[in-house]
C-alpha cells in the first residue's frame, strides 16, 4: 500500500476576470487516497560468510501504483463565500529503478536491511471532474486534460527479510520515494492557458510484503 504526499495544499488558476484579487480561482488539494500497488524485482544476491553485511544485492524494480483520487474544493474568485464545487482527478503511476541493498546482520532467520535506488517514475493524471455543491448551478467544467509527468525518482528503503528456506525469502519493507512536480494538462475554453499544479517535490511512502526466490544451485548455468 502506498501513500503520496503533495506538498501543495492549494493551487490557483486564472478565471478570466480583470479584477484582482478576484481573477483567481482557489483549488484546495487534499491528501490523495492510499494506492494499492504491485511490484516485481529481478537481480542478483551475493553472500559473504561474516557477521555483518552477510548479504548484499543489486536489482531492477518495477512498481505499478493503481488508481488514487486527488481531490479538493474550488473557491471561485478565491473567496470563502464562493466554495461552489468539489473536484477529483485520477492518479496512477509506473516506477522503474535500479536498487542496491545490504542486509546488516542475520539473527536466526531474520535479516534487517537498508536499500537505495534511482530511476524514473511516470505519473498519469486523467479524468478530471467537478461536482457542484447544493444550490449551485453547474458551470462549464474547467475540463483539465490528461497529463503524463516523467520525473527522476530516488528511493530509500528499510525492512526485514525472513528466510522461509534456502531459496525463498519473504520481505516486509518500507520505501520512501522522492520525485518532482505533478501537474495536469491545460483546461478547456476559459482555462485553456492554465493547468493545476498538485505538488512540487512529491513524496510517496510505500509499505509492502513480497516473496523472492533464488535460482537453485543445480539450475544455474555456471554449475
Amino acid at each position: 500500500m502506498s501513500w503520496t504526499t503533495l506538498f501543495n495544499n492549494s493551487t490557483t488558476v486564472s478565471n478570466g476576470s480583470d479584477t484582482p484579487p478576484y481573477d483567481q480561482d482557489y483549488f484546495s488539494v487534499k491528501t490523495p487516497t492510499p494506492q494499492p500497488q504491485i511490484q516485481f524485482n529481478i537481480g542478483y544476491r551475493w553472500h559473504e560468510k561474516r557477521e555483518f553485511i552477510p548479504y548484499y544485492s543489486a536489482f531492477f524494480q518495477y512498481r505499478h501504483y493503481f488508481i488514487s483520487q486527488i481531490r479538493g474544493n474550488i473557491y471561485q474568485y478565491s473567496s470563502p463565500e464562493f466554495e461552489n464545487y468539489d473536484y477529483q482527478m485520477d492518479h496512477t503511476a509506473d516506477l522503474f529503478t535500479l536498487n542496491g541493498k545490504i542486509n546488516l546482520f542475520e539473527y536466526k532467520k531474520f535479516l534487517p536491511y537498508l536499500s537505495a535506488g534511482a530511476g524514473v517514475i511516470y505519473n498519469y493524471l486523467n479524468n478530471y471532474r467537478e461536482f457542484p455543491l447544493e444550490n449551485v448551478t453547474p458551470r462549464t467544467s474547467a475540463g483539465y486534460s490528461s497529463k503524463t509527468n516523467a520525473n527522476l525518482a530516488l528511493t530509500l528503503g528499510i525492512g526485514i527479510d525472513f528466510k522461509i528456506n534456502k531459496n525463498t525469502w519473504a520481505t516486509l519493507g518500507y520505501e520512501y520515494l522522492a520525485q518532482g512536480n505533478l501537474f495536469t494538462g491545460p483546461g478547456d475554453t476559459t482555462w485553456s492557458d492554465t493547468h493545476l499544479t498538485f505538488g512540487k517535490n512529491v513524496k510517496t511512502r510505500t509499505v509492502f510484503l513480497n516473496i523472492s526466490m533464488n535460482i537453485p544451485d543445480g539450475m544455474r548455468s555456471d554449475q
